[in-house]
């Protein structure tokens, strides 16, 4: 059999320390940055091509979620708000500034705002608006108080951690992973 001398048995043991303390730190580091908010991008404000506040229409006019958001009570999607939506209310409220000059071209234009989206999930994830609303889980729950918001900002970061944490308190009757994996 071969025999190594102690001099080498030793080195191969600090190699082999030190590549496991080298791995495991690239391994926490990674986790930590990984969901740092620097990578999630929870509180940062995404710029949208209307100067649109939350709080104003959420808290100070008493709008509520699903007016702009129609398709959060029976859709997969909550919907961002459509042109007729925004007219609706500033064919006559604030009608002539100038900053809502893109919801009258838009409306007579028959074309839509582009949202930025704020909150985006992982292309394998399946997320269902309305059953969400149906098992009466608030909005802001999972975005936050945006009524408080001028600017809406991600307020959490959508993991499957995140998630499961909430259904494993809310909701225990998630019954498998295909549920949201599809």
């Amino acid at each position: 059999m071969f025999k190594l001398s102690q001099r080498t048995n030793r080195l191969i043991k600090q190699i082999f320390v030190i590549t496991i303390l080298v791995t495991g730190t690239g391994i926490f580091a990674a986790v930590v940055f990984s969901n740092s908010l620097f990578v999630t991008g929870v509180g940062e404000f995404k710029e949208q091509p209307l100067a649109f506040s939350h709080q104003l229409h959420v808290n100070d006019v008493g709008l509520k979620c699903e007016y702009c958001h129609s398709g959060t009570t029976h859709k997969n999607s909550a919907d961002m708000p459509n042109i007729e939506t925004c007219y609706g209310c500033h064919q006559e409220i604030l009608k002539n500034t100038e900053f809502l000059k893109p919801v009258r071209e838009g409306y007579s234009k028959k074309t839509s705002i582009k949202w930025n989206r704020v909150n985006q999930l992982a292309d394998h994830v399946h997320f269902n608006h309305s059953r969400h609303i149906k098992a009466n889980v608030a909005c802001t729950t999972c975005h936050g108080d945006v009524g408080s918001m001028p600017l809406v900002a991600p307020a959490h970061h959508f993991s499957m951690k995140y998630c499961l944490d909430c259904h494993r308190t809310q909701s225990p009757k998630l019954q498998d992973c295909y549920t949201c994996h599809r």
